[in-house]
């Protein structure tokens, strides 16, 4: 099981801007996850979009050895859950 880094601090931040926190957004990992680089240059970042609840997450995050550090999550966009159902057979 992965573990996941936590900055509370980003969570509220991200919860305050995005409507969601950082342990909810952990349960897209629990099913089906379409996983790619981000687009943003010079960093590990990866973006992961799921679905919780019949809901589309994206979730922008980063590999750290054994553990998972949760940059941002928010909604997905219409192109992301397109993106998500085709990939997703």
């Amino acid at each position: 099981m992965m573990d996941y880094e936590r900055d509370w601090r980003k969570s509220r931040e991200n919860e305050a801007k995005h409507g969601v926190s950082f342990m909810y957004v952990i349960d897209i990992w629990l099913n089906w996850v379409l996983t790619m680089p981000s687009r943003r240059k010079g960093e590990n970042r990866k973006l992961s979009i799921g679905v919780i609840a019949g809901e589309y997450w994206t979730v922008i995050w980063e590999s750290k050895e054994e553990s998972r550090r949760i940059i941002s999550a928010r909604r997905s966009t219409i192109k992301e859950m397109a993106l998500y159902d085709r990939n997703n057979i």
